[in-house]
C-alpha cells in the first residue's frame, strides 16, 4: 500500500511539471497593471504654452496617490490603454495636480463656471483599444487616432472632458505613436493633439444632480505628452 501511494504521489508531481505556468497560477489570478511614467509638457515648440498641462512639479510616476500605468483591461479584448490619475483615494489624499486651460473656447466668451484655469487633481485615459490597437504591441512609428477622456473636480464640482469619443461627435481623437521599442514590445509613446500644430477641440461637461450631464461648452486644447516605461523615458 505504502509503494502504491508513493507511486501515485509521483506521478503527480510529473504531471503537476506538464502544467503550463498561466494553468498554475493561483485561482482569480489575471492581468495586472503596467506601471509606468507619464509627462505632461508645460511647453511645446508647436504650441507655446500647452492647454493641459502638469502642476509644474515634474514627471509622474506610479506611486502614492498617482496612478500612472497601462491598464491590464481595455476594450475588444486587448490591453494597454494609458491612464494618468492624481486624484488619490479615500485614505490616500491628492498630492499631485493636472492643470487644464479653457482660454480658448470655439464658441467667443463661454467661459466655465470657475474661470479659464484649473490646476486641480484629475484623469486622463487615452483609449487605443478602442480602435484594436495595444500600446505595447504598437511598432515604432505606427501612429494610431483614439479617443481620450479627461475627468477633474473643482470645487466639489465633477467635469469630464471628453475628445474623440462616440457620445462626443464633432470633437478630436488624439494621436498615440510608437517612439521606442525593445525586446519586441512598444516601450515609449507621444499623445498629441490629432493633427500637428492643430490644437483639438474638448467638450466640457458637467455632472449634475442625478448624473445628468451638462454641456458647458466646446473648448481648444493644446497638448504634448510622453508616456515611458521605467528606464526607458527620454528628453526632451
Amino acid at each position: 500500500m505504502t509503494a502504491r501511494i508513493g507511486f501515485r504521489k509521483a506521478l503527480f508531481l510529473v504531471l503537476l511539471c506538464l502544467v503550463p505556468a498561466s494553468q498554475a497560477a493561483k485561482p482569480g489570478a489575471g492581468p495586472v497593471d503596467t506601471p509606468v511614467i507619464s509627462v505632461l509638457n508645460d511647453n511645446d515648440p508647436l504650441f507655446g504654452t500647452t492647454g493641459i498641462r502638469s502642476d509644474g512639479q515634474g514627471s509622474y510616476t506610479n506611486s502614492g496617490s498617482v496612478l500612472s500605468i497601462l491598464q491590464a483591461g481595455g476594450n475588444n479584448g486587448l490591453s494597454g490603454d494609458w491612464e494618468l490619475n492624481t486624484q488619490g483615494a479615500a485614505k490616500v489624499p491628492a498630492t499631485r495636480s493636472i492643470t487644464f486651460d479653457f482660454s480658448d473656447p470655439v464658441t467667443p466668451g463661454n467661459t466655465p463656471p470657475f474661470g479659464n484655469l484649473a490646476t486641480v487633481p484629475g484623469r486622463i485615459i487615452a483609449k487605443p483599444t478602442s480602435e484594436f490597437v495595444s500600446m505595447p504591441a504598437m511598432t515604432v512609428g505606427q501612429q494610431v487616432a483614439a479617443p481620450m477622456a479627461l475627468n477633474l473636480t473643482v470645487a466639489g464640482q465633477r467635469y469630464d472632458i471628453g475628445m474623440g469619443g462616440s457620445t462626443v461627435s464633432g470633437t478630436d481623437k488624439v494621436t498615440v505613436t510608437c517612439v521606442t521599442a525593445s525586446a519586441g514590445n512598444c516601450v515609449q509613446w507621444t499623445v498629441t493633439t490629432l493633427v500637428s500644430g492643430r490644437k483639438n477641440v474638448g467638450r466640457l461637461v458637467k455632472h449634475s444632480n442625478g448624473g445628468k450631464l451638462v454641456t458647458v461648452g466646446d473648448y481648444n486644447f493644446s497638448f504634448s505628452f510622453k508616456v515611458a516605461m521605467p528606464g526607458f523615458l527620454t528628453t526632451p
